[in-house]
């Protein structure tokens, strides 16, 4: 019994060292690593600059249902969320990644249970 209990305790000590690495892997240099936006960030990042301050994207639809991207259509969730980093963070790049990052942490205790 008392086994049992001692291995419950590791497997939530590598969880927490798991979740401790995940977060500095992810965050670290977040802004800068790799240099530059790729053009879906950028597209997000202005939408969710947009949205936050008109409530618009960038065609002038009021909070759309979908997100229109150089002729192609994506769904709204990430711009959405990336807008409170925004306004938090301000416009940069940091928080134009952040949702993604905080996602890729908040998922890890997932894959460590299963």
């Amino acid at each position: 019994m008392k086994m049992r209990i001692k291995l419950k305790s590791l497997e939530i000590y590598i969880l927490i060292m798991a979740i401790i690495l995940g977060a500095l892997l992810c965050f670290y240099k977040l802004g800068s690593i790799p240099n530059g936006l790729c053009v879906d960030e950028a597209l997000s990042g202005y939408n969710a600059f947009s949205i936050l301050l008109s409530g618009k994207d960038e065609y002038g639809k009021v909070l759309p249902v979908v997100f229109r991207f150089f002729g192609s259509y994506s769904p709204p969730l990430y711009v959405y969320l990336t807008a409170p980093a925004v306004a938090i963070f301000g416009l940069n790049i940091f928080s134009i990644r952040f949702i993604s990052a905080l996602f890729g942490v908040i998922i890890l205790p997932a894959f460590f249970c299963y």
